[in-house]
């Protein structure tokens, strides 16, 4: 599934990572559901509108993988116990096409600056249009990226999301530079 171009994955894709008990790691990530406070994400209840801890869970989750190798995040998909995790079971999420556009649209609003090539597709798996949301982030040649609500910065090790410290912060604002900086000698 994670070879292929985002708008071609299908049903049949996400049952096949729950099968073959896909592990999460530094390029995969796992959400069971919208992170909630209290209870339910709002969107569960039919409302229009993602809760803020749900959206800045996610985004942290999106940033990390900008600001280190890039990689996929699935939400509604629950996981294992083990470590490193597995995919174990489709929690399908309502309206889920129409959930990864709002996804979409936060990740653009909330992002700074904006990550280019970020992917963000609904993907039915139940027929009354519930299903997973995935998001592929691409290696961010524009990084660091921090949360515009939060103004943390965060990178993925392994298989978690950190925060940055501000030395990593610099460290990867140079990298970035000097990638730039003999990109643009070679031309």
């Amino acid at each position: 599934m994670f070879g292929k171009k985002l708008t071609d994955i299908t049903r049949d894709d996400v049952n096949l990572l729950i099968a073959e008990a896909e592990l999460e790691g530094a390029e995969v990530e796992f959400k069971e559901t919208l992170p909630a406070k209290n209870g339910r994400d709002p969107w569960f209840d039919s409302q229009d509108r993602i809760g803020d801890r749900a959206r800045n869970e996610l985004l942290e989750e999106v940033i990390s993988f900008s600001n280190a190798y890039g990689g996929t995040l699935v939400v509604g998909v629950a996981e294992t116990d083990d470590k490193p995790a597995r995919a174990a079971a489709i929690c399908a999420l309502p309206r889920c096409v129409e959930l990864a556009e709002r996804l979409r649209l936060q990740c653009r609003d909330c992002i700074e600056p904006q990550i280019p090539l970020l992917e963000v597709i609904g993907v039915p798996t139940e027929s009354d249009g519930s299903g997973v949301v995935i998001f592929k982030v691409p290696r961010s040649r524009m990084a660091p990226h921090r949360h515009a609500v939060t103004k943390e910065c965060y990178i993925r090790r392994a298989d978690r999301t950190e925060r940055m410290t501000m030395r990593e912060i610099q460290d990867l604002t140079l990298q970035v530079q000097r990638g730039l900086v003999s990109h643009r000698e070679d031309v």
